[in-house]
């Protein structure tokens, strides 16, 4: 307020001078006021200026703050260009997608029988994949499962495909009857698919296929029990006469006995394995005091024919594939390993024959019987693999 009334004073009293000489004529009186117009003008700005309070060693009459103009507003910035937006990309032609082909098929897995599964030679079994229509059109019965190369195994050249109707994306479990080869290793099966118009199709990477391993049979094992055939069985005794009994000793007129066991082995397989071989004497009883007396029984191979008094025996042998030299031995039926190997030798024969007596000391001459008197029960046990 203060400074604007007093510049409103001077520029009075500068119109005021202004006014009272002519136009163009400067007088003393002018100039004068001139002077005086100037320093008012300092005055006022001195007044004008903000004072600042000098400490002095005496104190001095508070002064009243004068009030400075307020700060000019400075012109605002300028707005900072905006930048120009890049112009978007004009569109680009769409790649074209790639059609679907009308009869397309993939793999999904191995339902049965996966790859390098062990099959016994000769076993028939079910192989069946689970496939996926990756095509646009639907598979009906009209569509048939193809064999195209490899082993077969007993399969067929075409058969309908299994499964229905198969809309494209949809699985199916397809099925073929096969039979492991009879050769052993690894055997490999390729298999397509064909349309109704002949076309056939397999995976992206080629056929679908079915891999086994061909492996031989376990063995299996069974036992037989050979009976005695009594008409080619008997005894032939040292004076040269035959009993039907397979009595075997010494009697009282110390005449010895040796008897002949023949059994029938031609229903053992061709292909057997012999594991085990015993036998049960189950009936028969004793004389006397044979194992005492004439000490061990033994067994000895002997192919005879029909069974006459020229088949005895003299004197002490070798090559018995058994022996006993007590009634409690001759009851345990145990496994004999040589007699297993005769045994093996008779395959595919039709009998096993046998020649069993006291040969350590045929008769001790004392004029009493030592004897053991088999019965018609004797029986051979087989036990074999094939």
């Amino acid at each position: 307020m203060i400074k604007s009334f007093l510049l409103i004073t001077v520029a009075i009293m500068f119109g005021l001078s202004a006014c009272s000489l002519p136009t163009g004529q400067i007088s003393q009186t002018d100039a004068i006021n001139t002077a005086v117009a100037a320093t008012i003008a300092a005055s006022i700005e001195q007044v004008l200026q903000p004072t600042v309070d000098v400490p002095t060693s005496a104190p001095t009459e508070e002064v009243q703050p004068t009030f400075t103009n307020q700060p000019t507003l400075t012109t605002p910035p300028t707005d900072t260009a905006v930048p120009s937006l890049t112009a978007a990309p004009t569109n680009t032609v769409p790649p074209s997608l790639t059609p679907i082909p009308c009869n397309a098929v993939s793999f999904v897995k191995d339902v049965t029988y996966p790859d390098y599964t062990e099959i016994v030679v000769g076993t028939a079994f079910v192989k069946t994949w689970r496939l996926k229509n990756v095509g646009s059109c639907t598979w009906n019965s009209s569509y048939d499962l193809v064999f195209m190369d490899g082993d077969s195994m007993g399969g067929p050249a075409a058969q309908p495909l299994t499964g229905g109707v198969v809309a494209p994306n949809q699985t199916v479990d397809v099925s073929v009857s096969l039979t492991a080869p009879n050769t052993i290793g690894q055997k490999t099966g390729r298999w397509g698919i064909r349309s109704p118009e002949g076309v056939i199709f397999t995976l992206s990477t080629g056929p679908f296929w079915v891999k086994i391993k061909t492996v031989a049979a376990a063995p299996l094992e069974s036992t037989l029990v050979v009976p005695l055939v009594t008409s080619e069985s008997g005894a032939a005794k040292s004076d040269g006469s035959l009993l039907p009994y397979e009595n075997i000793g010494d009697d009282s007129g110390n005449v010895t006995y040796q008897g002949f066991l023949s059994f029938d082995v031609s229903t053992i397989p061709l292909d057997a394995t012999i594991l085990e071989v015993k036998i049960d004497f189950d009936d028969y009883d004793q004389l006397g005091d044979p194992f005492n007396d004439l000490s061990c029984l033994r067994l000895y191979p002997d192919n005879y024919g029909d069974l006459d008094a020229g088949d005895y025996t003299p004197g002490s042998v070798m090559g018995a594939l058994v022996r006993w030299c007590s009634a409690l031995e001759l009851n345990e039926t145990s496994i004999e390993g040589d007699l297993i190997d005769a045994i093996q030798d008779r395959i595919g024969h039709e009998r096993a024959k046998f020649r069993i007596h006291f040969n350590t000391v045929p008769t001790n001459n004392d004029g009493g019987t030592d004897m053991v008197r088999f019965g018609d029960g004797i029986r051979l046990i087989v036990k074999y693999s094939h």
